[in-house]
């Protein structure tokens, strides 16, 4: 769903008449796309016994009032809390309304007419679903930040913009350096939110883990491997999704091979 996301990049720097041709173009080759995967599913669905359990493409949402409703509490909140593993309502709705207001701003500065109005609220509200959709159209809500990516893109596109069209109120000779110093300072504190939460929510847990497990094999004998047993972890309240603050042996699937690793590695 990238390509979405890239859609609004190019067309952010374009006048409008471009914006429309492009919009245009971009939306009519977006949407051929789809209807060739669409056929593409029904030719495989004849020949394909494939199990797809959450990810399903045959089993699609029909209650369109709930899936929208989720969207903006789960998907949509998350990418407004950006690097905020644990979102909270508050920051979502403070950047939406930087960015609303950042969008009013822009009309009334640049005396948009109400064409351009509409066609600019039309076009991000579209990107915003679009850059989500093959999971808002699933039957199940899957709101895992592996595929919420183009989602996030988007929304930092969007803080982008919103905050470059404030610079316009500075002197101009002003504006280059201050626009350079803010984007840095973001780009820092990016770096470093995001090095906390893997270090902090994957990594160390992770490390811990495994650690904890060495130990514990050092111990057992097994040539009675019939008596060794795994209690896996219970789920917390730290757990977001399968990615962040769980740990390996959560999963069944995963502690066999992670418990013969450890034990051939302690001989």
């Amino acid at each position: 769903m990238f390509y979405w996301a890239m859609l609004a990049l190019i067309i952010l720097g374009q006048s409008f008449e471009q914006q429309k041709r492009s919009a245009a173009i971009f939306y009519a080759i977006g949407f051929l796309c789809f209807s060739l995967y669409t056929v593409m599913l029904a030719v495989f669905k004849k020949i394909s016994h494939k199990s797809y359990g959450i990810y399903n493409p045959y089993d699609f949402c029909m209650d369109i009032p709930e899936k929208i409703h989720w969207f903006i509490h789960e998907p949509l909140t998350n990418a407004l809390n950006l690097h905020s593993i644990y979102p909270q309502t508050g920051i979502a709705v403070n950047w939406a309304a930087f960015v609303i207001l950042s969008v009013a701003f822009f009309c009334v500065r640049t005396k948009s007419s109400f064409q351009k109005i509409v066609f600019y609220t039309a076009l991000f509200t579209s990107l915003l679903i679009l850059s989500f959709l093959p999971n808002l159209l699933a039957q199940a809500n899957v709101s895992f930040y592996r595929c919420s990516a183009a989602l996030f893109t988007l929304i930092v596109i969007a803080m982008i913009w919103a905050i470059h069209s404030w610079m316009d109120v500075l002197p101009e000779k002003t504006r280059p350096c201050v626009g350079l110093l803010a984007f840095l300072i973001l780009f820092g504190v990016g770096t470093q939110k995001t090095f906390s939460n893997v270090l902090n929510h994957r990594a160390l847990p992770s490390a811990i883990e495994l650690s904890e497990l060495e130990n514990v094999t050092r111990y057992l004998n097994f040539e009675r491997f019939e008596r060794v047993h795994v209690l896996r972890p219970l789920p917390s309240a730290l757990n977001r999704y399968d990615e962040f603050g769980t740990l390996t042996t959560s999963f069944a699937h995963n502690v066999a091979p992670f418990f013969t690793r450890v034990a051939e590695e302690n001989g």
